[in-house]
């Protein structure tokens, strides 16, 4: 972006020579620039043995680095016939690496912790009305299903075909569970996982042979953020994208006092990072690296003049 100025002042002297004015231009250029973030995989948990682990054949793929900040030995645990591949990978404790498993590059044990990257986000605030409760779709429907508060889960089974209209979903309350053979689709969304008002959270399923092509908001509050765990909470069980699910998820999925479980095949090229306590792999998983947040919301806007 480039701006200039001008101005046309007088003389001291009047018209002294023959000039009584002269001319005055400047010009300045500013431009906005991103700096990306150095991780897409961060693994808050301070203690846990396994806080991220790759298991069975699972084959981990990242663009951007993984941060594990577990000071237990094994904090960062890859075995059987699982491979992990990212631009960097850093423990605050100890890597164990067995059978025919292999990370590159070797983790740096002994890392500093590392900041949870939304801890600055407010939790989204809404009232004690449910606008759905304990709503189901199955039975091969076509549905098109708007924003608002679903409290007491919300279930796709069955052949159901779902359409998520752009905006926040609050799940207040029970699982967000997507099984059998459903397909769940929608762009710049953002579900928010918490329990209040007397509702007890659970956690997400997707499981079967289901289909999940979801994109977070490119702008506003929750720029770049999927999923989002009410951070004040935590509830038993694990985040499960398992089984023969695939899925195409662009965005962060924020779960930082709870465990996500994943087994199924993510589709390569989108955008996808992760927040959480736990991850545990056994399927295929991509990581790409987002060099302007817009897409996970793990890069830090500048703005300033180069000239």
């Amino acid at each position: 972006m480039k701006a200039t100025v001008g101005a046309q002042p007088y003389t001291l002297f009047g018209s002294f020579g023959g000039v009584s004015r002269f001319s005055i231009n400047a010009s300045a250029i500013g431009a906005v620039s991103y700096v990306s973030a150095g991780g897409c995989l961060y693994i808050l948990d301070s203690t846990s043995a396994s806080a991220f682990l790759a298991s069975g054949a699972a084959t981990v793929t990242s663009t951007c680095g993984i941060f594990v900040n577990s000071s237990a030995p094994n904090a960062f645990s890859v075995s059987g016939s699982s491979h992990v591949t990212a631009t960097q990978i850093f423990v605050t404790g100890g890597a164990s690496i067995t059978g025919t498993s292999s990370a590159s590059p070797s983790p740096t044990t002994g890392a500093a912790t590392q900041a949870d990257p939304f801890a600055g986000v407010s939790m989204p605030t809404f009232s004690n009305t449910c606008d759905f409760t304990g709503k189901s779709v199955g039975n091969a429907n076509n549905v098109t299903l708007n924003p608002g508060t679903y409290c007491d889960g919300l279930s796709i089974t069955g052949a159901a075909v779902v359409t998520v209209n752009p905006g926040l979903y609050v799940i207040n309350g029970g699982s967000l569970s997507v099984g059998n053979s459903a397909r769940l689709t929608g762009s710049h969304v953002t579900f928010f996982i918490t329990g209040q008002y007397g509702h007890t959270p659970g956690p997400i399923a997707f499981t079967g042979s289901s289909v999940v092509t979801l994109s977070s908001p490119n702008s506003g509050t929750y720029e770049g953020l999927l999923f989002l765990q009410d951070r004040n909470l935590t509830y038993g069980g694990t985040n499960s994208f398992a089984n023969s699910i695939t899925s195409s998820l662009t965005g962060t999925l924020y779960f930082p006092t709870t465990t996500i479980t994943y087994s199924g095949a993510s589709a390569t090229g989108s955008y996808t990072a992760m927040v959480a306590k736990r991850v545990i792999f056994s399927g295929s998983a991509d990581f790409k690296n987002d060099p302007t947040g817009q897409y996970t919301g793990l890069a830090t806007t500048v703005r300033g003049l180069i000239q």
